[in-house]
């Protein structure tokens, strides 16, 4: 190139968008050039950048706030983390996911990632280290197909098949818990109906009619379907269970005579 330049510039003229201010100022000039018969654009390309090597169909992708970094979620259930100016992998894939990621969100100050799935799950990562820092929350009976941080970043909201849409607050799963209660957003309910800790040990038990419909913790509204969301701030269980007891309320006594 160093030796012939201003070859590769000629070379390079037929090829430059007849709109362009390089082909009408100097494709007049030089009319012994070769001359693009077909396919010549008029314009400008308006795409600077593509990004190929994925190892699925990409549903989803969204800009960092600080327009440094994209996010996409895959067919392959993977999230991956990229380089906007060169378009190489900065972070990923991050894995947990078991169903299509259909949605993915920057966090405001670009810390987080919140991403929905085809599983029904919502999950948060850290953005630059892929590592999962909160999830999965359940709740959705239908694919998550987007998520969204709120503006001050307290709250995720998240939309679904299943026609609700729900609000997660961030705050419960950065400080762990609510309460001492060891009911978590993953959280099971067996055959019987009881939720279980991290122990084994028997939570609360559930009525039927509420088990499809309860929501975990950090759910603190939905719409578009009836829920059923618990308030455990005063709820004392297991060994604790005789302090719900009232003590300031009359208890009447029965004893044999003897």
């Amino acid at each position: 190139m160093a030796k012939s330049a201003p070859h590769i510039y000629l070379s390079a003229l037929p090829f430059s968008p007849t709109c362009s201010l390089v082909s009408t100022h100097y494709s007049t000039s030089f009319p012994q050039i070769l001359h693009v018969e077909r396919g010549q654009l008029s314009h400008w390309p308006s795409s600077e950048m593509a990004i190929s090597n994925f190892g699925a169909g990409v549903l989803s992708v969204a800009f960092s706030p600080d327009g440094q970094h994209i996010v996409s979620g895959s067919r392959d259930a993977t999230i991956r983390v990229w380089n906007a100016t060169t378009g190489e992998t900065a972070v990923g894939p991050f894995i947990g996911h078991t169903g299509w990621v259909r949605s993915v969100a920057f966090s405001p100050d670009g810390q987080h990632i919140a991403s929905g799935s085809d599983d029904r799950r919502i999950r948060v990562w850290n953005a630059m280290a892929g590592e999962t820092v909160a999830g999965p929350f359940t709740g959705h009976t239908g694919w998550v197909r987007s998520v969204a941080f709120s503006p001050d970043g307290q709250h995720i909201v998240s939309g679904s098949g299943d026609r609700s849409i729900s609000v997660l607050n961030v705050a419960i799963w950065k400080t762990g818990t609510t309460n001492d209660v060891d009911f978590c957003d993953d959280f099971m309910i067996n055959d019987e109906g009881w939720i279980r800790g991290k122990k084994g040990e028997l939570l609360m038990w559930i009525p039927s009619v509420h088990r499809k419909c309860l929501h975990p913790p950090s759910t603190i509204w939905i719409s578009g379907k009836r829920a059923t969301i618990l308030n455990l701030s005063n709820f004392v269980h297991g060994c604790s269970w005789v302090t719900c007891i009232d003590t300031e309320i009359p208890v009447v006594q029965y004893y044999n005579s003897p």
